[in-house]
């Protein structure tokens, strides 16, 4: 298991070396209806599994991509410039990150 700052770090010279990133969320019903998304980071050669979001409640497209772009950002990641493709099951979801 990679700790979140070796996590950083690394991307960050993946970042630097030019790599190109895309990103994966699944949001996913847990127990007693407790949701949770999952954020992952890919590049060529491998991932990186930047851990569960807790959710609460119903949460629509727009909010969804705050919570991941929040999450991107705690390991050092700006979507903005740094993210070449996002996947995700949703439909909605797709749309609010193209």
């Amino acid at each position: 298991m990679k700790w979140p700052k070796q996590i950083k770090s690394e991307s960050n010279e993946k970042i630097q070396s030019g790599a190109r990133l895309s990103f994966t969320a699944d949001k996913n019903t847990l127990i007693q209806i407790r949701s949770c998304l999952n954020v992952s980071v890919l590049f060529a050669g491998g991932f990186y599994n930047l851990g569960l979001v807790r959710i609460c409640g119903s949460v629509p497209a727009e909010t969804m991509v705050k919570v991941v772009d929040k999450r991107l950002e705690e390991f050092g990641i700006d979507s903005s410039r740094e993210i070449c493709a996002a996947i995700s099951d949703g439909t909605p979801i797709m749309s609010c990150f193209a």
